[in-house]
């Protein structure tokens, strides 16, 4: 949703916002609840927005009377009247229809005190642009006043202090600026290190002094840390001169000079940031390498002045920055602080207006070359969100937005913590490490970035299965589905040359179409994979069935020290029969975790776990997604993401796919080690988007004795060359584009599923000699568009290299009826009647798979 021009992201406070600027925090904490439906409060353009209101009480104190206003852009009336409550529940919507974001504000009256509880969402914001564009000259206007600042020496003069923390050392500095003002802060850093990362850390609107901690606890996590005031004060007095000054000559600073850009009390202020990047760079014990700046609010603006105006910043983070879209009132927008627009009383309106320009942090936005990481408050009213996103859009690095869909401009009871934990988790000890930015694209992001590597501007699209009618609906016409019916020859090689002995097929055809699909389809593991360390979590006995077993819990610790702050752990079950006198046969399942199967209902009859058990084998599941997500978001996140430390993918690297296979194979180590486990009989299973993976798993870990593949359609088992249901297009597209590698979604446009160099079928070939049992079910049930057909086709085109390695193949290309369980060969097939779901196979499979599988005596029922 939050595309640009480059990647863009939407995924503890850094200090209270200042007391001249604070929303009263019991106002947030009262007991009227505002939040839209969607709980990323995020919506499209031209979208109704359904809210609700609740009365959160803790009493029988019914919700009292109340009205409602709705404003669009925070500022433009979009509707009002009373709050009507049922069981103190009350249901209100109003559209978006243009990019902007809405605020819905409800106002009631307790005793003589008036209340107002609010909520906001936001419709299309990557899509909101500012009020107005930079004046012509504004990077004159800049490089003039940084020319000036050039022409005052910086003098810096440092005083020694006690930090109140060992290992750190810590000074006060002051630093002359431009006309006779100075520059007040404090420096920190680690006392060992020899060359450190710096880091900038502006402030928040006010009129306050320093504390130790702010520097002093960046620089004990390493960082050499300067932190200023954006006044030219001392850092360390009491309180008392403080509000003296911030009730004399600095009242309503924000103010001073806003109708002229030489005398805007903001100029010195942004040149104070950029004077302490110069510092830091001078200094000795700087790598030369990372260049931070951070700040919440008013230091939010100064970070994003600092990253637009200095070129040698290499990445800036940005709380609910104020200072954005200062003329936002001209298009029906409320301004953030310093609210300039309305301030002038006294003053030539036109001037104020006009000197804002200069001095927006949306036109220093547009000027950021380094990474950015922007935190929103959807419900803010201080610096309205609409205003942030205004600024964030002009950004052409990438940027990384964290909405905060129940934050005003406070972090009242974690409401900032999704911006806070992506700070602290994952920007800061990435840079501090010489990473760059941990990347965190959306879906749609993710899929532009690949092709773009392809040089690709859209491809074709998709089978829309919702619209029979549509251009693009899918074809269940038999007669038209083969539309490319010369398969590849799994016994050519790719000069042509025939196979014709098991040994050039072991030697090289093999190698030849393995190198293929780990290129163009599912990507290739990287070299340098981390180890896994397995956990017992538990060994618990319990009963499934009427069989008494022993089920342990486990959890694959991936070493995650070269990058610390992404941790992947792989969950796994494994069940045996208790009377299990020895290892036993045992089918490894991709499945869903425990805790989240219990939420459906089961059908009736056995289980596949009972069947297997009472089978005399054990069962173990294998949780996929909790280490490899099953969407192109988490592409930067688990396995995938440790191994390229956060970046986005390039086009030959694995999709989620390969990942899953990959912790298939890591449960296959754990396997080798745990005497319950004949890890030489180990079945791998796996239904729908897991029959895929069984396939992928097959193929290139050898070490899987048996595999049972499920309805697993396109990237599974069915010919990629048949346009009959699931297309390419489809699994190019951008919902399912994860499980491939980026260079599969070349065959979406503009090349066609005639120019891959493989098909399915040489995937199910890549498995033998192992024996490959491919299901699936009704077309009347699980419907039509996984193509049973097309799978069918694959495993009976697989055949002849089963047959060149002495083994038998499906024995048929004639499509069987369903319940028909074709099972003579090495590669077997059935279709059963009922849905999507393996169960009625079982049986079937079972009965095959014992000719390869031999089971214990002890453990026979």
């Amino acid at each position: 949703m939050f595309s640009s021009r480059l990647p863009r992201a939407v995924v503890r406070s850094l200090g209270l916002i200042g007391l001249s600027l604070m929303v009263s925090a019991a106002a947030w904490a009262d007991r009227m609840v505002v939040r839209p439906d969607r709980e990323t409060g995020v919506y499209w353009a031209g979208e109704t927005v359904p809210w609700t209101v609740t009365w959160d009480s803790d009493t029988d104190q019914p919700a009292p009377a109340a009205t409602y206003l709705f404003k669009l852009g925070g500022m433009t009336e979009a509707g009002s009247g009373n709050v009507e409550f049922v069981d103190n529940v009350a249901h209100l919507e109003a559209p978006i229809e243009e990019p902007n974001a809405l605020l819905l504000e409800v106002t009631w009256t307790e005793g003589e005190e008036t209340k107002t509880a609010r909520g906001g969402a936001v419709a299309s914001p990557e899509r909101i642009k500012p009020a107005a564009e930079a004046p012509a000259d504004f990077d004159a206007f800049w490089q003039a006043k940084v020319a000036e600042l050039a022409s005052v020496p910086s003098r810096p003069r440092l005083a020694a202090e006690d930090g109140g923390r060992a290992g750190v050392d810590y000074w006060q500095i002051t630093m002359d600026n431009i006309r006779g003002t100075e520059i007040h802060g404090q420096l920190a850093r680690p006392t060992a290190g020899e060359k450190l990362p710096a880091l900038l850390i502006v402030q928040w609107a006010g009129v306050y002094g320093l504390e130790k901690s702010w520097a002093v606890d960046r620089a004990a996590e390493g960082w050499l840390t300067l932190n200023i005031l954006p006044h030219d004060l001392p850092i360390d007095q009491p309180q008392e001169f403080y509000e003296d000054q911030k009730a004399g000559p600095l009242k309503n600073y924000w103010e001073i000079g806003n109708d002229d850009r030489e005398q805007s009390y903001f100029l010195r202020m942004y040149l104070s940031c950029y004077r302490a990047v110069e510092y830091l760079k001078s200094r000795s014990d700087w790598d030369g390498r990372t260049l931070v700046v951070m700040g919440t609010s008013q230091g939010g603006q100064q970070t994003l002045v600092t990253a637009g105006l200095h070129p040698d910043i290499t990445a800036a983070m940005a709380l609910v920055p104020s200072g954005a879209d200062m003329l936002a009132p001209s298009v029906g927008r409320e301004p953030a602080f310093p609210r300039w627009y309305e301030k002038t009383a006294g003053r030539d309106a036109a001037a104020v207006r006009e000197t804002s320009r200069y001095f927006d942090a949306a036109n220093f936005a547009a000027r950021i070359k380094a990474p950015t990481l922007i935190g929103i408050g959807l419900k803010d009213t201080t610096c309205p969100p609409a205003t942030v996103w205004a600024a964030t859009n002009q950004i052409k690095a990438y940027t990384e937005i964290v909405p905060l869909p129940v934050s005003g401009h406070q972090d009242f009871e974690g409401s900032q913590q999704p911006y806070v934990d992506r700070v602290y988790q994952g920007w800061l000890p990435a840079l501090k490490m010489g990473e760059p930015a941990p990347v965190a694209l959306t879906g749609p992001q993710a899929h532009r970035a690949l092709l773009d590597q392809l040089g690709i501007d859209k491809l074709r699209p998709g089978a829309d299965p919702r619209d029979p009618a549509a251009p693009n609906a899918p074809n269940y016409d038999e007669a038209k589905a083969n539309v490319y019916p010369d398969l590849p020859d799994a016994l050519k090689s790719d000069d042509g040359t025939p196979v014709r002995t098991a040994a050039e097929w072991t030697a090289q055809r093999r190698a030849e179409i393995a190198e293929h699909f780990e290129r163009e389809f599912y990507g290739r593991i990287p070299d340098d994979v981390p180890a896994v360390t397995w956990e017992v979590l538990d060994t618990i006995a319990e009963t499934k069935g009427d069989m008494a077993v022993t089920t342990k819990h486990l959890a694959g610790r991936v070493d995650h020290r070269e990058y610390p702050f992404l941790e992947v752990t792989i969950e796994l079950s494994v069940t045996v029969p208790a009377n299990a006198e020895g290892p036993v046969p045992t089918v490894l399942h991709f499945g869903w975790p425990a805790r989240i199967l219990a939420l459906f209902p089961q059908p009736e009859g056995p289980t596949w776990e009972e069947q297997v058990l009472a089978h005399g084998w054990g069962v173990a599941t294998i949780v996929p997604t909790s280490f490899q997500a099953d969407n192109a978001e988490g592409l930067t996140q688990g396995i995938i993401g440790l191994t390229s430390h956060g970046k986005p993918r390039g086009l030959a690297d694995w999709g989620a796919l390969r990942a899953w296979a990959w912790g298939a194979s890591r449960a296959m180590d754990y396997f080798e080690a745990d005497p319950a486990v004949d890890s030489d009989q180990v079945t791998i299973e796996g239904l729908s988007r897991y029959g895929k993976a069984v396939l992928v798993a097959m193929a290139f870990d050898e070490r899987f004795a048996v595999g049972f593949v499920g309805s697993s359609g396109a990237g599974g088992a069915k010919l990629y060359r048949r346009d009959f249901g699931e297309r390419v297009e489809n699994l190019a597209g951008g919902g399912a584009y994860h499980w491939m590698a980026g260079n599969f979604l070349k065959y979406a446009g503009p090349l066609t599923a005639a120019d891959m160099p493989v098909d399915a079928h040489e995937l199910i070939a890549m498995c033998a000699p192992r024996p490959v049992f491919v299901s699936a079910g009704s077309p009347n049930v699980e419907g039509q568009w996984i193509d049973q057909r097309g799978m069918f086709m694959a495993t009976a085109a697989a055949s002849p290299v089963y047959e060149l390695l002495g083994l038998r193949g499906l024995g048929t290309d004639v499509y069987p009826a369903e319940e028909e369980t074709v099972a003579s060969g090495d590669l077997a097939w059935r279709q059963h009647a009922g849905g999507h779901t393996t169960l009625p196979n079982w049986p079937a499979f079972l009965d095959w798979a014992d000719r390869y599988i031999t089971t214990p005596s002890a453990v026979t029922p």
